[in-house]
């Protein structure tokens, strides 16, 4: 784990901001996780980042409703892995699965 430093200023009265600095634990939140989709688990949801750039592949994904900024449902893995888009479910193999980006939300 890398930890993070931050300059934080210290209390001494008559000195110059810059002698009184010092450094200190940070509580820097660590943003958006970006993960492929196939490695989400049953439940887990997540909003699409970016797409495979293979044409042919993202004009099949974006007839299917998979395009950056939808939030997409894991419901299956195993056999298939099945996405749920709204009431819309979709069956994508694990290797197509795998170059989708997605931020996913905590469980």
């Amino acid at each position: 784990m890398v930890k993070r430093l931050r300059l934080t200023r210290g209390t001494g009265q008559g000195r110059s901001p810059l002698h009184s600095l010092r450094f200190g634990d940070s509580n820097v939140s660590r943003g958006p996780r970006h993960v492929a989709l196939a490695s989400l688990l049953p439940g887990q949801s997540a909003t699409i980042v970016s797409l495979p750039a293979d044409h042919q592949l993202l004009r099949r994904l974006a007839s299917y409703g998979l395009l950056p900024g939808v939030e997409v449902v894991v419901e299956w893995r195993i056999p298939a892995f099945i996405v749920a888009i709204g009431a819309t479910r979709i069956a994508l193999d694990r290797q197509t699965a795998a170059l989708i980006t997605v931020q996913a939300r905590d469980l």
